[in-house]
């Protein structure tokens, strides 16, 4: 599945970011189990052919892709809510 991905911004591990009001940088991340193809706009990282990361909370989940820049440091690109719906019925919850 090709899953297109917009730059979110770079963080630090265990900063405060919500998305979907899920904290990210403070969750265990789960890699996602089905072949995926991830793609979009460069910015100082590449998101093509990253692994796609989910945390789930509750109802609700996110899915990014992270890519660690420096020591505990990442680029965060994260998929739309309407490919994250198509998305999340690949994980068993």
């Amino acid at each position: 599945m090709l899953v297109k991905v917009n730059y979110h911004g770079f963080y630090p591990l265990g900063s405060d970011v919500k998305i979907n009001n899920i904290e990210i940088m403070k969750s265990n991340w789960n890699v996602y189990p089905k072949c995926t193809i991830t793609y979009g706009k460069r910015n100082v990282a590449s998101p093509v052919f990253q692994d796609l990361y989910y945390v789930v909370s509750k109802e609700n989940a996110v899915f990014f892709v992270a890519i660690e820049w420096g020591l505990g440091k990442y680029h965060i690109f994260t998929v739309s809510e309407k490919q994250g719906k198509k998305l999340y019925k690949g994980i068993e919850v």
